[in-house]
């Protein structure tokens, strides 16, 4: 049987995609119980301001939580979801514990993970794209609009920057997935080493990846002129097969998607693909810097 490359990687690269600036900890969705319909009313510190499910248009529910009452929201976009993952990755309490006293910080669990609505698979990355619509509509941001995106989650906010150029006015991008590379992959790795058409199959969240990398790399070129940081790793993990080349490749990659922004800004970091947990810091001054740019 033909090995795909979310077979292949998972334990290297796809299980760490999950965990995307995913830290390990606390289950968040656990702490904010939601009540059965989204409230916001006043919270003493430290609590949620909104708690409950987001409803989208055809019916199904997100659960969705905030905290804080700045001007500008910062929502993050957790990395994927694998079968063996649990909701608590799909949180990042070291950005909400550094964000909410100075904007408006929200998360959500996307399909299939958590809270939120089971879906069939293959999910395509515009319904996640109007998923995210659906969040942004129900918490109703007054003010700008910052997206951060762990893995994954930086293809589903360069894919609404581009496609919802009015709606964002900034992004942070955690060591994401590149859009473009299924191409790379077919020019420069084995079949056997290349992401499959049914990697869906093999994730939690059951999101189409691979046809969602030809959706993100179409939005490239929308994406307005907005701030964006883009934060990756020092060290790669690679297939064994891949050469110098491949690695100069996927450097190139993300120095052009940091260009795509303006400003642009491009910050390597001694940290693990889930980076969070390890320079929180760090990440939450870019976010911040962002939200000053973008207002």
């Amino acid at each position: 049987m033909r090995k795909s490359r979310l077979s292949a990687l998972a334990a290297a690269l796809l299980s760490a995609m999950a965990l995307a600036g995913c830290a390990a900890g606390t289950d968040v969705s656990q702490e904010a119980t939601a009540p059965t319909s989204g409230s916001s009313a006043a919270a003493e510190p430290g609590a949620p301001t909104f708690s409950g499910d987001t409803r989208t248009p055809d019916g199904r529910t997100l659960f969705t939580t905030c905290w804080g009452d700045g001007e500008t929201t910062v929502v993050y976009l957790h990395g994927l979801i694998m079968p063996q993952d649990g909701a608590n990755w799909a949180h990042a309490p070291e950005l909400q514990e550094r964000l909410a006293g100075e904007v408006t910080y929200c998360e959500y669990e996307r399909a299939n993970v958590g809270k939120s609505s089971s879906v069939d698979g293959p999910i395509p990355i515009e319904q996640t794209v109007a998923d995210l619509d659906a969040v942004l509509t129900e918490v109703q941001p007054d003010g700008p609009v910052v997206l951060v995106g762990g893995s994954f989650g930086g293809v589903v906010a360069v894919t609404y920057a581009g496609t919802h150029p009015d709606a964002v006015d900034g992004v942070v991008l955690l060591d994401p997935s590149l859009p473009g590379s299924n191409a790379l992959e077919e020019a420069m790795l084995p079949p056997e080493w290349r992401l499959a058409a049914d990697a869906w199959n093999e994730s939690g969240e059951k999101i189409d990846v691979f046809a969602a990398d030809t959706v993100a790399l179409a939005a490239l070129d929308r994406i307005p002129q907005i701030p964006g940081t883009v934060f990756v790793t020092e060290e790669i993990e690679l297939p064994p097969v891949a050469g110098d080349d491949f690695l100069a490749a996927i450097r190139a990659q993300q120095q052009d998607l940091a260009d795509r922004f303006s400003p642009g800004q491009l910050i390597t970091v001694d940290a693990p693909h889930a980076m969070i947990s390890v320079v929180p810091d760090e990440i939450a001054e870019a976010i911040l810097q962002v939200v000053d740019a973008a207002g």
